[in-house]
């Protein structure tokens, strides 16, 4: 029975040989699981400040982007306020330039008119001096014929109509 007892201590001591030697290799894998569970929470506990440090970056870009958004509104309104008085301005100038235009136009007319009548009347004025200066050569010189001529002279006629034309009604004969 000795023997038999020794056999089984023999055995006893080989499990407990094996069983420490799995418990080594266990405890050995636990505390490299241990450690790569650590470096794991580290990389969380970093993953999750940078996800936060994201998240407030992306709320202030998002701010940043309403901002813009609302002055680019602002800006596109007040573009089209200016496009608008631009407009209204070019109008009222073309107007104006139209009325200018129509001005030009009838004060070239008027000038061509008054121009025609202005030669037409320098003409005449030419025509009335020479007639004069005749007039006054043949005073001087044939004062009989000058007489003559005054009774027979067609402008003279007129004159002497119109001044009857012009006469008050009551210096006016019948």
């Amino acid at each position: 029975s000795r023997q038999g007892l020794e056999s089984a201590l023999e055995s006893c001591k080989n499990e407990l040989s094996t069983t420490s030697g799995e418990l080594e290799r266990t405890s050995n894998a636990y505390a490299d699981l241990q450690e790569i569970y650590s470096a794991s929470e580290e990389k969380i506990s970093h993953l999750t400040a940078t996800s936060e440090d994201a998240n407030a970056n992306l709320e202030d870009t998002c701010a940043k982007l309403i901002k813009l958004a609302t002055i680019y509104q602002s800006k596109e309104s007040e573009m089209d306020k200016y496009k608008a008085e631009l407009r209204s301005a070019v109008n009222t100038a073309n107007r104006h330039a139209d009325t200018a235009i129509q001005k030009y136009e009838y004060a070239k007319q008027k000038n061509q008119s008054l121009s025609k009548k202005f030669e037409e009347m320098s003409k005449e004025l030419k025509d009335i001096k020479a007639h004069r200066a005749g007039v006054q050569r043949m005073r001087k010189n044939a004062p009989v014929a000058y007489l003559n001529q005054l009774h027979n002279d067609p402008r003279i006629k007129e004159k002497k109509q119109s001044r009857r034309n012009h006469a008050g009604k009551e210096n006016v004969r019948r």
